[in-house]
């Protein structure tokens, strides 16, 4: 019987940093946070959820691309969007351009503390945390 062992990933396949093994001996992951774009889009693609910030006009394709031309590294820059860079998307008229500033400005005005905190996805601080910080901080 011939035993084969896999290869495993030694660089984060997004960019190329080394991966880090935990200390559970099990999992790796990318290690560059801040700048890797897997990780960027991960973080996001998390907050832009219907159920954290609602903006359903950013989806992962349109936040893909926004990565990929550093217009987007994190949650402020989505509310700074140049609304004019986008419009040159190839396939993105007017209309879509209209709807994507629609959808960012409405989650900026009605997102509350507590859904904000949690879609920082900072670790541990889920929906029933982020309402106790936000009463005990009374916001």
């Amino acid at each position: 019987m011939t035993i084969i062992h896999p290869l495993i990933p030694t660089h984060c396949p997004s960019c190329k940093a080394p991966l880090i093994l935990t200390s559970t001996g099990v999992d790796l992951f990318c290690g560059n946070t801040d700048d890797c774009p897997a990780q960027i889009l991960g973080r996001l693609s998390y907050y832009c959820q219907r159920s954290r910030a609602n903006i359903p006009g950013l989806s992962t394709k349109i936040l893909e691309k926004l990565i990929n031309q550093n217009q987007v590294t994190d949650i402020f820059d989505i509310y700074s969007l140049d609304y004019n860079l986008v419009s040159q998307w190839n396939g993105f008229g007017s209309k879509s351009v209209e709807n994507l500033k629609n959808s960012i400005d409405q989650s900026k005005n009605t997102i509350s503390p507590t859904k904000f905190l949690a879609s920082l996805g900072i670790k541990g601080i889920g929906i029933e945390v982020a309402s106790l910080i936000c009463n005990q901080l009374e916001v």
